[in-house]
């Protein structure tokens, strides 16, 4: 993984901590109920969590924005729609499809 720490606004970084820190407690609000819908929810969120909090450390260490996989940078626009994005779109469509 190459690249250097990417460059976003203040306000930029702000606003995105506190968007994954929402969705953070949200998530651990979830309900512990044992149901296989709830179960397969529950799997979901978890996963999800330890994307946000990937994303919030990131934040905290200066490489928010550049991808897990490759060190690419990831378009401001798509973090802007998915604040816990750790990859590019086009590594993601790749991890969806099992490449």
């Amino acid at each position: 993984m190459g690249g250097s720490a990417r460059k976003f606004s203040e306000e930029f970084i702000a606003r995105q901590r506190e968007r994954l820190l929402e969705m953070e407690t949200a998530l651990l609000r979830s309900d512990g109920s044992e149901n296989t819908l709830v179960k397969t929810a529950l799997n979901y969120s978890n996963h999800r969590l330890g994307d946000i909090q990937r994303a919030l450390q990131k934040i905290d260490n200066g490489t928010y924005g550049m991808s897990d996989e490759s060190g690419e940078p990831i378009p401001q626009s798509r973090l802007e729609a998915f604040p816990d994005a750790l990859y590019t779109e086009r590594e993601q469509e790749e991890q969806e499809e099992g490449k």
